[in-house]
């Protein structure tokens, strides 16, 4: 039976059964991921998709650009050019490098689908005007950045407060670490950062500065910022980081200037990594945010779905599916906590987050409704 007429029989089984079939068909779906191997998070997005693929019944193929967006749209136009293409394709709008694949997997009728990061509105103008209507795109499932910037900052000055940093000035004084000045998820938990700061007069942010995501460019930067505070005669009570490598570097250069992390000066990143939850046990470390790489399990979920006959993705009207990211703490439920710090993400069951024929497209994707997706038994 050819993909049509089989496409056809399922469409048909799902008109008289009034709901959606079994997991019963495989489709195939390549993930360009942005990242290099062995960078922790873009690790974690691919073995997340990678467990939900198995559980969801995909073939999944990772391709690595290895940081390079050259690369990047090498890999994703060789893929459009496939004799045999893929059903799906996963794309990041790392560094805006996006635009070209797109309209390469677009003339192929590859359905494409965003996460992390998508095309701003002017960039899918342009695109357009260029290479006419984008007739295969899905839409995009992004996280919430902009909250979690905001959660970051607001928990940042709680906890200077209860420690009584606030300066002589009577300000308190935070050194914020940016990752990038391009990238949508970098800029936009940036600007929920400097929201926050905006609605307390008492707050001041006195170095806006970006460490590229790398965690010893965050403690030469980190180092700096103390001597110049220093010099000033004020008191720094915290260091807003963008991810966790950047804070584990604002933690290495306030160990090296004699201040003890977690009581003289706070820090806070974002990633969930498994070294941030030790040094957040610790008491080192105030939080890590996030949870935004199970967006490589939520796409799957999604993606299933839309096979299944819940349609609420379409190519006549792509639309992003937005999900909040949550923070992790020392009180946070031990079941998480394991899982995240023993890297046992297979005991996540991803079939609980599928819809029903009541609930196409509407998703729980919050840290609590993961809690009870974990199974207890598989230790």
């Amino acid at each position: 039976m050819d993909r049509y007429l089989k496409g056809l029989f399922i469409a048909f089984a799902v008109f008289l059964l009034g709901g959606f079939p079994a997991l019963a068909e495989s489709r195939s779906v390549v993930f360009l991921n942005p990242g290099k191997r062995g960078e922790v998070f873009w690790e974690l997005v691919a073995r997340t998709m990678e467990v939900s693929a198995r559980q969801l019944d995909f073939e999944l193929e990772v391709l690595w650009s290895e940081r390079n967006k050259l690369t990047m749209r090498d890999l994703g136009l060789s893929v459009a050019a496939r004799p045999e293409k893929p059903d799906f394709l996963v794309l990041v709008n790392e560094e805006n490098a996006a635009p070209p694949i797109l309209a390469a997997a677009d003339e192929a009728g590859i359905a494409t689908i965003f996460i992390s990061s998508s095309l701003a509105p002017e960039d899918m103008a342009r695109l357009e005007q260029d290479h006419g209507p984008i007739r295969h795109l899905l839409g995009a499932i992004e996280p919430d950045m902009k909250a979690a910037g905001w959660r970051m900052a607001e928990e940042l000055v709680r906890a200077a407060e209860a420690a009584g940093l606030t300066g002589d000035d009577g300000q308190i004084h935070l050194l914020a670490l940016a990752g990038d000045e391009i990238t949508p998820v970098s800029t936009q938990r940036t600007q929920g950062m400097l929201d926050y700061v905006a609605t307390r007069p008492d707050v001041i942010v006195d170095r806006l500065l970006y460490a590229n995501w790398n965690r010893a460019e965050a403690a030469i930067l980190t180092g700096r910022y103390l001597d110049l505070m220093r010099a000033r005669n004020l008191r720094t009570a915290g260091v807003w980081a963008a991810n966790d490598p950047i804070a584990i570097g604002a933690l290495d250069a306030l160990g090296q200037a004699g201040l003890k992390p977690g009581e003289d000066a706070f820090v806070v990143g974002l990633n969930w990594s498994a070294e941030a939850l030790d040094l957040i046990k610790r008491n080192e470390l105030l939080l890590s945010d996030g949870g935004h790489f199970l967006a490589g399990g939520w796409v799957m979920v999604m993606l299933r779905d839309f096979v299944e006959g819940c349609r609420f993705l379409s190519p006549q009207a792509p639309r992003t599916q937005s999900f909040e990211t949550s923070a992790i703490d020392r009180a946070t439920q031990p079941e998480l906590l394991e899982v995240l710090r023993d890297g046992e993400l297979e005991r996540i069951d991803f079939t609980k987050f599928l819809s029903t024929p009541k609930t196409c497209g509407a998703y729980d994707f919050s840290r609590d409704a993961l809690i009870g997706a974990i199974r207890r038994g598989d230790r």
